[in-house]
């Protein structure tokens, strides 16, 4: 389930961030620095949430504007994306309408070795209305840690 939400958001997020019409395949030049290549969003704990946060979220993020667009042969290095992920993580946070968030990153090569970055924003909506919070959120029992294979970037 949590894969197909996974599937069905980014499918979601490239049409209404990129206008991407085309599925064919596009690399980046060989070489290239360590690229930003995509946002995911999953709900780990309750994930029959995602289907109501993730529209409210993606709208108050800026790093949809700054993520590489292949169908456009735009290449957008980590480092320039790294600033607004945190940010969006914080603006997201201080919205109240969650009760936890921690955002971490995976390295997603491209087929050419070019490495690149998903970022991964894991999400617990907050039952009834939102509050503002008291402090930096802290993620629940069993995702104190990162997952397999991935970076804690927030908090």
């Amino acid at each position: 389930m949590r894969r197909i939400l996974s599937l069905v958001f980014g499918i979601l997020l490239a049409s209404l961030a990129w206008g991407v019409t085309q599925t064919q395949s596009f690399e980046p030049p060989e070489g290239s620095a360590e690229l930003t290549r995509s946002i995911e969003f999953r709900c780990p704990v309750r994930e029959e949430t995602c289907g109501q946060l993730v529209p409210d979220i993606l709208s108050q993020l800026e790093l949809p504007n700054h993520l590489s667009k292949p169908s456009m042969d735009l290449w957008v290095p980590y480092t320039e994306s790294e600033p607004f992920i945190r940010s969006d993580a914080e603006r997201v946070w201080n919205t109240g309408m969650l009760e936890n968030l921690w955002v971490e990153v995976r390295d997603e090569n491209y087929s050419n070795g070019v490495p690149g970055k998903r970022i991964v924003f894991n999400l617990v909506k907050r039952d009834g209305d939102p509050v503002a919070p008291t402090g930096p959120p802290s993620p629940p029992r069993g995702f104190e840690e990162p997952a397999s294979g991935h970076e804690r970037l927030y908090p």
